[in-house]
């Protein structure tokens, strides 16, 4: 048997007063491709049509006829379109939510986004809203009306504001949203896509758009599924 020696006490106390830090729980970035928009639901996505009449469309599996995607396989991106509200003069407003995110010293948003090109008769509009969690409204569910917004109470980012004909990008562009524009450094919240437009004129309300390759930079956690990157290392 091997023998046993008490510790001293002055030792025992030298190891007790000893706290060793906390791991640091790297920023990551990660992407989501929309390789299959209908398992989204899954991965804590939100998709939540709230357009007046409501129509026939959602938030759907991108369509390589119309356009293909930004980037993999052609119908690789989130679409959302005219018939997701129905009559002569709707209001088309449906909600692309994304999961919790961990928001850090940092964090920024970057997506591409395009409307299906020679549509200059119906214009499109896209509104990128933060809601944070802790409000006083909750941030999976902006309300049941067409206008509503709920805790999405900041703009990131507006594209076509005044829905202007002609006035979204015809092809991929890339969009980012930094902190000068209020992009969160700490906290939690979600970040939606509100294709959000109204009738022009007798059934000229919106065509079709397309969102992807939505990237979040120097996150707390990867909300998404597709890629993960942890200082500067692929993670995927």
């Amino acid at each position: 048997m091997k023998p046993v020696f008490p510790i001293m006490p002055a030792i025992a106390f030298a190891f007790s007063a000893i706290a060793l830090p906390a791991a640091a729980q790297p920023a990551v970035t990660c992407s989501e491709g929309f390789d299959d928009v209908a398992s989204l639901a899954s991965q804590g996505w939100l998709i939540l049509n709230r357009s007046d009449p409501l129509g026939t469309t959602d938030w759907f599996q991108g369509i390589p006829a119309r356009f293909p995607a930004q980037s993999g396989a052609s119908d690789s991106y989130a679409s959302a379109d005219q018939d997701n509200a129905s009559g002569a003069f709707p209001v088309i407003s449906d909600w692309l939510i994304t999961p919790d995110i961990a928001f850090d010293s940092g964090s920024t948003l970057d997506f591409y986004t395009r409307e299906l090109a020679g549509a200059n008769d119906a214009p499109n509009r896209l509104e990128v809203l933060l809601c944070m969690d802790g409000g006083s409204q909750p941030c999976t569910d902006p309300g049941p009306q067409s206008g509503d917004v709920g805790g999405f109470q900041t703009t990131l980012l507006d594209i076509n504001a005044n829905a202007d004909p002609g006035g979204y990008p015809a092809a991929w562009t890339q969009y980012t949203a930094t902190s000068a524009m209020g992009m969160p450094q700490s906290g939690t919240g979600r970040i939606a896509f509100h294709f959000y437009t109204f009738a022009q004129g007798a059934s000229v309300t919106g065509t079709t758009i397309g969102v992807d390759s939505v990237t979040l930079s120097q996150v707390g956690a990867c909300p998404f599924a597709d890629v993960i990157f942890a200082d500067g290392f692929d993670g995927s």
